[in-house]
C-alpha cells in the first residue's frame, strides 16, 4: 500500500510543464509545504525533482529572504493577503537550502 500511495503521488503531484511538484493532482498551484517533500525524506535533496520544485518556489514565492506559502489566485484573496509571508514556511526554505548544501542567503550552523 505503502509504495502505491508513494507512486501514485510521484505521478500524480509532478507537472513536468512547471518542473515542479504541485499543491494538488493535476494542478499548476505551487505551495511552499512541498518542500517538506525533502525535508520529511520523501525524497532526497538532491532529486532533480526536488531541485526544480525548490527553483519554482524561489522564484515565485520568495521575495527579499521571506517565503509566501503559495500565490493566491483570486483578486479578493490577494488584496487580504498581498504582503502575507509564513516564517514557517521560510524556515522550510532555509533548511532545505541548507541540507541541499547551499549557503547562498543562508546561515545553516543551526540546522
Amino acid at each position: 500500500m505503502r509504495a502505491r500511495v508513494r507512486a501514485e503521488v510521484l505521478k500524480k503531484s509532478w507537472n513536468p510543464e512547471l518542473n515542479s511538484f504541485v499543491q494538488a493532482y493535476g494542478s499548476d498551484v505551487l505551495d511552499t509545504s512541498l518542500l517538506l517533500i525533502a525535508l520529511l525524506g520523501f525524497l532526497p535533496s538532491n532529486d532533480p525533482r526536488v531541485t526544480g520544485t525548490v527553483h519554482a518556489i524561489e522564484t515565485t514565492l520568495t521575495h527579499d529572504g521571506l517565503v509566501k506559502r503559495t500565490r493566491l489566485r483570486s483578486t479578493t484573496a490577494c488584496r487580504r493577503e498581498k504582503a502575507r509571508f509564513w516564517l514557517v514556511v521560510s524556515g522550510w526554505w532555509i533548511t532545505w537550502r541548507c541540507k541541499a548544501g547551499s549557503t547562498k542567503r543562508t546561515t545553516c550552523s543551526s540546522v
